[in-house]
């Protein structure tokens, strides 16, 4: 009995989104604040989200940021119970990438807070 298996390998064509998704309504009480900079030397593009606190600043179990770069490649850092001015930094392009942030909550609940498209500005 001979049996044949068919691999199939991965395509080699890069798809990625950088189509910003929806972002989510933070409840009050759990609110924080995060701002995303882009530096603007051409040899080191890279993307800083800085977190700024909020009512929810002791309830921030997680701070997750992903830049999904203009060449697909997708870069990822997070930060468990982030404090003042914590910040996570990753490397971008010279052309315009997408950044997504997300928090986890203590109660386990999940809020994507910041989704869009920052360009490269020098």
């Amino acid at each position: 009995v001979t049996t044949t298996q068919q691999v199939t390998s991965p395509s080699q064509t890069p798809s990625c989104s950088l189509v910003p998704g929806p972002t989510q309504q933070v409840p009050e009480y759990e609110s924080v604040e995060v701002t995303i900079q882009r530096n603007s030397i051409t040899a080191d593009p890279t993307i800083s989200a800085i977190f700024n606190g909020g009512q929810g600043l002791g309830m921030v179990q997680l701070m997750n940021v992903t830049v999904i770069r203009s060449d697909c490649i997708t870069e990822n850092e997070a930060r468990n119970y982030p404090v003042m001015e914590e910040t996570v930094t990753l490397m971008g392009t010279t052309k315009t990438d997408r950044v997504i942030v997300v928090m986890t909550m203590t109660s386990g609940d999940q809020y994507t807070i910041i989704d869009d498209l920052y360009p490269f500005h020098t």
